[in-house]
């Protein structure tokens, strides 16, 4: 059980009220579209097991594969799921399989980061305020290395891109 602390302004601690206020702000952000994803699925954020070598970017990159088209399909952290995007290329084997699928999942990570029919948090101009991957493309094992350590970084923030779960301890 958390412990309740005093907020100034207020003549007593109101954890209740709190929570309330914090749950009905939200609800209002959400409604207004400020959050892109209403809910982080842990399972769905990749372990980053490095680049050293052509194995490493191999392992990262099939398991951003596997996150990916799970987040895409996601619901609950989209208007509606975004088949579009799936990525069908190929598990990385090698190094020309691990080009291919590193460029494909930049290719459509970028296209899917911008698509305010699936997002919540769309700024003015009707762009999702997430940067796109801009890394150059994977052409042999350094670039394959860099992109795939700039596709985990931005994957791992667009899914993390949520509002956590508010616990009312005190029922």
């Amino acid at each position: 059980m958390g412990t309740a602390k005093s907020v100034p302004n207020m003549q007593t601690t109101k954890v209740d009220a709190t929570f309330d206020v914090v749950a009905a702000m939200v609800t209002a952000f959400r409604a207004l579209g400020i959050f892109q994803h209403d809910l982080i699925v842990p399972s769905l954020v990749v372990t980053d097991t490095g680049t050293a070598n052509l194995a490493a970017v191999q392992v990262l990159l099939n398991a951003i594969k596997a996150a990916w088209n799970l987040h895409l399909a996601n619901t609950d952290a989209h208007v509606a799921a975004d088949a579009t995007n799936v990525v069908a290329t190929a598990n990385a084997t090698d190094q020309a399989s691990s080009n291919a699928l590193a460029n494909a999942l930049k290719t459509a990570f970028n296209a899917h980061i911008v698509l305010a029919a699936a997002h919540r948090g769309i700024a003015g101009d009707g762009k999702i305020t997430t940067a796109v991957v801009a890394t150059t493309n994977a052409v042999d094992l350094p670039t394959s290395q860099a992109l795939t350590a700039a596709l985990l970084i931005a994957y791992n923030a667009h899914v993390q891109n949520g509002v956590p779960l508010l616990v009312r301890v005190n029922p």
